[in-house]
């Protein structure tokens, strides 16, 4: 599978990732393209290519920064932002459709029963 990213531009990337998690409590915004840079990388090599550079964690302490820095000024979102994901094509494409939906089989309320001799929890009310 071809790389959206070439060898050099992750090995720069991974290093910016390193540097911005190191000192993620003390980034001004000024580093904010580069947070959203990074962060757009880290979700490339997680859902495109199933290969993390880096844990959950770490990612989220990236994203919960850049979180912090468009609630204090709304001005640096932009529509690109990682935090800033739409919904929107889900609503237009469900939205046109005007035709009620009929199904084969009407669905049914599944009734769940616990079966004879159980109690709460799974405990036996009965002795075998």
């Amino acid at each position: 599978m071809s790389s959206m990213y070439d060898p050099q531009q992750t090995k720069t990337l991974q290093k910016l990732s390193a540097d911005l998690f190191k000192k993620r409590h003390a980034l001004a915004a000024s580093s904010i393209e580069d947070l959203r840079d990074v962060l757009r990388f880290h979700e490339y090599r997680y859902y495109v290519q199933s290969d993390p550079l880096i844990s959950d964690s770490e990612y989220d302490g990236l994203y919960k920064q850049l979180e912090k820095f468009e609630k204090e000024d709304p001005s640096l979102i932009t529509p690109d932002s990682p935090n800033a994901k739409s919904w929107d094509w889900i609503d237009q494409r469900f939205s046109k459709s005007t035709a009620p939906c009929t199904h084969a089989f009407p669905g049914k309320f599944l009734q769940c029963r616990r079966p004879a001799g159980l109690g709460p929890k799974g405990k036996r009310t009965v002795q075998a």
